[in-house]
Formats: C-alpha cells, structure tokens, sequence
C-alpha cells in the first residue's frame, strides 16, 4: 500500500520464483534480507502519483538494510539522492554493471558490491564511511576513484581480488588518502594501502619513500614479480602479500 514507508526485513528472502515487485514513493526504509536471493527480482516498481509504475527506488529512500538486495538479478541502478546508507552486502553477487551513487550517500557498508560486474566506480563527495571489502572480488572493475570526504581508517581491503583494477585515484582535498600512479596511499605516504591487482603486471614496484606500514592485504593477488621496500618501513601487517606473485 501507498501508505507503506518501510519494507520490512526479510520479507520475501529466498523468493526465487518472485520476478515483480511494486512499492509506493514514500518509503523511506529497506529493511534487511527483504528481498535477498531472489534470483529472478531484477527491478523494483515504485508507484507514481498518478496510479503509473516506473522502475527504479523510492525518491524517499534514506536507508537499504544489509543484504536487501543480495544475490537479485539487478543490473542498473541509480540511488535517488534522499539515500544516506547502504548496509552490508546490500547488493553483493547482483550482476551490476551500472551504478550511479548519489550526492547525499555518507555510508557503504562492508561487502556492499563485492561481486558485482560494475567497471568503473565513483564514490561521491558525500561519502565517509566504506565498509571492510565493500568493492571487493569485483571481475571486471578496471578502476575506482575516492571522494574527498572519505575518511581515515577505512577502505580495508575494499578492492582486493579484483584482477581487472589497475588505479585507484583519490581528490586531491582528502585529507586521509592520496593517490600515486595509481597506488592506494593513506595522506602522507606512510601507509600504503593498496596495490591494484592488475597494475604493471610482470613489473616492479617500488613503495615510496617514507612509508612505514604496509597494511593489510594490500598485495593481494597483486601480479607484479618485484617490490622493492623503503628504508623507512618498520611493519607489514597480516596477509599482506597473500596470493600475490612477487617473487623477491
């Protein structure tokens, strides 16, 4: 019903025969799991003023819970600007392959695309929070770009296991990341935070100068053959170079 402003948590979780569903404007909450492994769910419907239906979200919508839309057909989405957080793998495993995020998202929650098919991802100026993984395992993301706003301590290996990723860049205004050649650098330099899996394949790398941690998974499956270590490295944290092929 139109007087309906949150879709409740695991409404019709592991519906797999469920292929439409209609929801009215107004609501303004996707509860957890709601519409989980659906696997043949690859649109909502949201009903207009006038009685017709276009495909798309609520233009109300502030909050997708965890999994909400996990492992559903969804191949193009577009978040209305009324959306603040994405939860937890709220579309992991959905065969995305567009997405536009939208000016107001402050939060993406861990896992949230890991397993998508988008190649290209942008986060906003709004965005602060990513979540552990939140674009990781991705097969064809190429490259990704932060936002200015994006904070200290976050992007734990938010895009490991993505052979395709090449570059990582970051706005020039953030004050906790930058980008060098493509590298994943916390401001400063002194942690270096991830290496793109499919950069300078076969190559070297050399970690700048000034550097003091390498953090965690930040070669993963990295396939380049050599690293050569700054003078001023004192930690490597755990699975640091896990899957990589570096050989010395």
């Amino acid at each position: 019903p139109d007087s309906l402003t949150a879709v409740p948590a695991d409404l019709a979780e592991r519906s797999s025969q469920l292929n439409e569903v209609t929801i009215g404007d107004a609501v303004t909450q996707i509860g957890a799991s709601a519409f989980s492994e659906n696997t043949s769910l690859g649109e909502l419907r949201i009903r207009q003023a006038d009685g017709s239906t276009k495909a798309g979200l609520p233009s109300a919508l502030t909050t997708i819970g965890a999994s909400a839309f996990s492992g559903t057909r969804f191949a193009s989405l577009d978040l209305p600007a009324s959306v603040s957080t994405i939860g937890d793998s709220a579309f992991m495993k959905a065969p995305l392959t567009h997405l536009g995020l939208n000016k107001g998202l402050v939060s993406v929650g861990k896992q949230a695309f890991s397993g998508t098919l988008l190649t290209e991802v942008e986060l906003p100026d709004s965005v602060t929070t990513v979540g552990t993984g939140a674009f990781k395992a991705m097969p064809e993301l190429t490259k990704a770009h932060l936002g200015p706003n994006v904070a200290a301590d976050q992007l734990v290996s938010a895009f490991t296991l993505s052979p395709k990723l090449s570059s990582i860049t970051v706005d020039s205004a953030n004050a906790s990341y930058e980008s060098v050649d493509g590298v994943l650098y916390t401001k400063g330099l002194t942690h270096l935070a991830t290496y793109p899996e499919a950069k300078n394949v076969g190559g070297h790398y050399s970690v700048a100068e000034g550097t003091t941690t390498i953090d965690e998974g930040a070669f993963t499956s990295a396939r380049i053959a050599s690293v050569t270590l700054p003078s001023t490295l004192r930690r490597v944290e755990k699975a640091a170079f896990v899957s990589s092929q570096v050989t010395s």
